[in-house]
């Protein structure tokens, strides 16, 4: 979010205080991320931000809430790590039900079925979907690109192809000029990390 601040887009949209502190709430929407980071920002002469880390809260936290966690399991196959490691990936699986609710990206809902095999089918295209942009997301983690399925989606989206025919002289063949559209400086990176160019007609 600095990173942004600090080199903004000559083309982008210009950042404003309400924006900028909506995704800094969204990006410190964890467990205990609020107690432990402080953040402000600011318009002058542009929207600054300004964070820092909470030694006195993190102390506090250690003392009254951070603990133990005694699991139960009947992988009993399973070293101690592994049964650790699935425990902490919960969270993966709980945002794979979140994003099944987002009705703009990879939603279940509109549902236009009613009969039991339309459902089946309906809910097998879904996880394909689910599937599909899950694997976008390790694509792009690969490149080391950190970015979430609705952000990922929504800036490919908007890159598009555009091809302007020029009808030929007489006999000649129509000339055909393909273009795409301004991309801002993500939908750029994605597009390149991805390499679309290969699949521009």
């Amino acid at each position: 979010m600095q990173e942004k601040l600090n080199n903004p887009s000559p083309k982008g949209r210009k950042p404003k205080v309400s924006s900028v502190t909506k995704q800094v709430e969204q990006i410190l929407s964890r467990q205990f991320m609020k107690t432990l980071f402080w953040y402000k920002v600011t318009d002058q002469e542009g929207v600054k931000l300004e964070f820092g880390f909470d030694n006195q809260a993190f102390e506090e936290l250690k003392r009254t809430s951070l603990g133990k966690t005694i699991l139960f399991t009947d992988r009993d196959d399973w070293p101690a790590e592994e049964i650790i490691l699935a425990y902490r990936d919960q969270y993966e699986i709980e945002q794979c039900f979140k994003q099944m609710k987002d009705p703009s990206w990879v939603s279940w809902d509109p549902c236009f079925h009613w009969t039991d095999h339309k459902i089946k089918v309906h809910s097998f295209y879904c996880f394909v979907a689910l599937l599909l942009s899950s694997l976008l997301l390790r694509e792009l983690a690969n490149k080391q690109i950190n970015i979430s399925v609705p952000g990922a989606l929504e800036k490919l989206s908007k890159i598009k192809e555009v091809r302007i025919i020029y009808p030929g002289k007489r006999a000649q063949e129509p000339v055909v000029v393909t273009m795409l559209t301004e991309m801002d400086r993500e939908s750029k990176k994605l597009f390149e990390a991805l390499e679309l160019a290969e699949y521009v007609v």
